[in-house]
């Protein structure tokens, strides 16, 4: 199930909770697979940035624990779906939320990881 109203979207469980149970685990962090879509009418980069929302905890991206995530833009005339396979870095459970922006649009996304 895709999350929020676009062009570019996180993946998550149906439910709209990741599962932290099964995440590897590096230096204290779990890292949670997440797969993120974008728009195939949507050509230009996005950044994600993200923090938790019931907590002062952090939520980085990637392995290597990155402040924001950039997607690059799509080469010219491509027009596909874009899919983007990175990790979700978090200290914990909890209630987080992501901000995608984009050219000519930003969207907020809630999600809860237990």
């Amino acid at each position: 199930m895709t999350l929020g109203d676009g062009p570019a979207y996180p993946v998550v469980p149906p439910n709209g909770v990741a599962s932290l149970r099964d995440d590897l685990r590096a230096a204290g962090w779990y890292l949670h697979k997440m797969m993120w879509v974008v728009h195939r009418r949507y050509s230009g980069p996005v950044i994600v940035r993200g923090r938790q929302i019931d907590g002062d905890s952090q939520l980085r991206f990637d392995h290597r624990r990155l402040a924001e995530l950039r997607l690059p833009g799509a080469p010219a005339g491509a027009g596909r779906w874009r899919y983007y396979p990175s990790y979700t870095a978090l200290l914990g459970p909890g209630c987080f939320a992501v901000q995608i922006d984009g050219r000519g649009f930003s969207d907020i996304v809630v999600f809860a990881a237990r």
